[in-house]
């Protein structure tokens, strides 16, 4: 699964492509590491 559709679903309040603008800008850490993929 994409992570954009995972957190997407996760948090719904919130687009896809506003979760891609975050990990395109580095906002998004999983388990310490920033991502950059979707």
């Amino acid at each position: 699964m994409r992570l954009d559709v995972y957190l997407a679903a996760y948090w719904p309040e919130y687009s896809r492509s506003r979760w891609q603008r975050y990990l395109a800008e580095e906002r998004v850490t999983v388990n310490g590491r920033t991502e950059t993929s979707p």
